[in-house]
């Protein structure tokens, strides 16, 4: 399994609906998330209210801690709410790999962040083992393309098979 994420703004230009499409045919994913659009307030009520969400994906506009952050201002409150949401959701951030930030502001001596990650349910864990997440290098977007992957899927524990021969004296 392999999903893909990406918030590209600017879709409407050919050059990036290219580039994208290239993107995803050199990677092959089997689910593709196309984010563009903001959400104001998405709160664990609304995951629970959904009868439970074993993956989300979001742009979330703020990190989990002043380490996800280089430059720029902290907000530790909001901070301490998306740690909270995660709880209340019953949802886990699993490690980044690739990039440090998801996004930046382009500006030299910028601010960058990683507000952009996939929350995953135990449960999902448990189905697909060595789960990651991997941030590409950013290229015609301020935010990173996310995939979610696993090396090999569980399909629940193998079946014992017993061989007759190991029962004759030899």
């Amino acid at each position: 399994m392999l999903a893909l994420t990406w918030n590209v703004r600017g879709l409407g230009k050919a050059e990036k609906r290219r580039k994208v499409r290239n993107v995803v045919i050199s990677l092959k994913p089997t689910v593709f998330f196309r984010q563009e659009s903001k959400l104001g307030v998405f709160e664990s009520r609304t995951i629970r209210s959904l009868g439970g969400i074993l993956l989300t994906r979001g742009d979330f506009n703020t990190v989990l801690s002043a380490l996800e952050r280089k430059c720029g201002d902290f907000n530790n409150w909001s901070a301490r709410a998306f740690n909270n949401f995660i709880l209340k959701a019953k949802m886990m951030d699993i490690p980044l790999r690739g990039v440090n930030y998801t996004w930046s502001n382009n500006k030299e001596n910028g601010t960058w962040a990683r507000l952009d990650r996939f929350l995953v349910s135990p449960i999902l864990l448990i189905w697909f083992l060595n789960m990651e997440q991997t941030g590409l290098p950013r290229t015609i977007s301020d935010h990173s393309t996310l995939t979610l992957g696993s090396s090999k899927d569980y399909w629940g524990p193998r079946p014992f098979k017993f061989n007759n021969e190991w029962l004759e004296d030899k």
